[in-house]
């Protein structure tokens, strides 16, 4: 993982600094070679010799684009690394223990902003979870305004699963540029949503990279089943 020390002047703006780097490492990131996030980015490789060809590639960027790089904050060739409350290793994406540690131990909600706080929570590792939105509904329908808080068997079964989901340690591969790509969706009256998947070398399988959902308005509600599905399908396009 790479910091940089020169990104100061553009620090308090975050959109400015994210388009910044986003538009210095373009080709890397298209090329899956690279994840940036404001001013670290994590570098992806399957070995040490790729890992460091490909350090030489981001050195170089830095270089042409007068970037400074913080050394001290720096991790070369580490096989695993904790980034922005997840773990990367081996290819891999990972919740971080220290960040599902505070869902496991969650206790139930009493009110309506525990409930929002325990949200805000799961939300953060949402990506692990199929079907996120469609499991937290009636936990999320607790937050409309002029809703009494009745925390009823429905809602304490939602915040055990996404208890239990995120005690499972999900794992979610890595996007890479050229494997084989598919995305499949799911839709109810309830709401949408989709998975993105990859076929790994190591094993032929297809596995998942990213899960997203979102509640149908009140407008879908209306929709056909087949509405719906069509709907999910360009909602997972426009996601991905």
């Amino acid at each position: 993982m790479v910091n940089f020390s020169s990104l100061k002047c553009l620090s308090d703006s975050l959109h400015a600094l994210q388009r910044f780097i986003n538009t210095v490492f373009r080709d890397l990131i298209v090329q899956g070679i690279v994840l940036p996030y404001m001013d670290d980015i994590v570098i992806l490789a399957k070995n040490e010799s790729e890992a460091i060809d490909r350090l030489k590639k981001v050195l170089k960027v830095s270089s042409d684009y007068g970037l400074e790089i913080n050394f001290g904050k720096c991790q070369f060739l580490h096989r695993k690394i904790e980034f922005l409350g997840h773990i990367i290793k081996n290819n891999k994406l990972f919740p971080s223990p220290s960040k599902t540690k505070s869902v496991v131990h969650y206790p139930e909600p009493k009110t309506t902003k525990e409930v929002q706080h325990f949200l805000g929570l799961t939300g953060y590792f949402r990506k692990f979870i199929p079907a996120y939105s469609i499991i937290a509904k009636p936990l999320s329908d607790l937050l409309h305004k002029d809703t009494p808080f009745n925390f009823d068997v429905k809602r304490k079964a939602s915040f055990d699963e996404l208890k239990r989901l995120l005690c499972q340690k999900p794992v979610l591969g890595i996007y890479r540029q050229n494997c084989e790509t598919e995305i499949h969706t799911d839709a109810s009256i309830d709401g949408l949503a989709a998975v993105l998947l990859q076929r790994s070398s190591d094993d032929n399988s297809l596995h998942p990279i990213y899960y997203m959902s979102r509640k149908t308005s009140e407008t879908e509600r209306k929709y056909t089943s087949y509405e719906l599905e069509v709907l999910a399908i360009i909602e997972a396009l426009k996601k991905f």
